[in-house]
């Protein structure tokens, strides 16, 4: 069906909205990114609740221009029929057409819900981090020690790659022009023997102070 769709579109030349195009022709990730595209001015930073989630997908789908779509597409149907085709190949794709718009619409909700769990979660973590900072650690729950864990996982994640970063400019280092000059001198510069600039050792932008004793054991 998509292929009887594609030869006319290239047949009869229609000029249509860039959507109609897409619900015909484009795959899921460009349906999405052009949902992505239509949200941008939506005002999703003011997304909080759940109940926002109709009100927010319905500012998407206004950027949309569904009239000049609908239009499009009856004539499309036109198109078809003057080609002959039958009644019951007709019905079958406008029902493949109208199912196409309405998974659109379904993406447009799901892209604003996928939004509202996405700063539901930050804003989670940030608020774990906030409450678990100032609470004593005798007073922490068997499910908040869990949470602290997975919070100090991803710092050492933090410290570690960029300690690792620092580790691969210094091992590479940079061209010290000067040296390299110098040193080639003596001999005419060839071959020329590359010296670099090593960063000198810096001192630590961490230090973190454990009590081992038997009371906290």
């Amino acid at each position: 069906m998509k292929d009887m769709l594609d030869q006319l579109l290239d047949e009869e030349g229609l000029e249509l909205d860039e959507l109609t195009e897409l619900l015909m022709r484009g795959e899921g990730s460009q349906m999405e990114m052009a949902i992505r595209s239509g949200g941008q001015n939506a005002g999703l930073e003011r997304l909080m609740y759940f109940l926002q989630v109709g009100f927010f997908s319905r500012r998407i789908a206004d950027n949309f221009d569904w009239s000049a779509i609908e239009g499009d597409l009856e004539r499309i149907m036109k198109a078809l029929e003057q080609r002959g085709l039958d009644p019951g190949q007709l019905a079958r794709i406008r029902n493949y057409l109208e199912l196409r718009l309405e998974a659109f619409k379904r993406m447009i909700r799901q892209h604003v819900e996928r939004e509202l769990e996405r700063r539901a979660y930050r804003q989670g973590e940030k608020l774990t981090r906030e409450v678990l900072a100032d609470k004593p650690l005798f007073a922490l729950t068997p499910d908040e020690i869990s949470q602290m864990k997975n919070v100090v996982a991803r710092l050492a994640r933090k410290i570690k790659d960029a300690l690792a970063l620092r580790q691969r400019q210094e091992h590479k280092g940079r061209l010290d022009s000067r040296r390299t000059t110098r040193k080639s001198l003596q001999y005419g510069g060839i071959p020329m023997e590359i010296f670099l600039k090593r960063r000198h050792r810096e001192k630590p932008k961490l230090i973190t102070i454990c009590d081992v004793s038997d009371s906290v054991r």
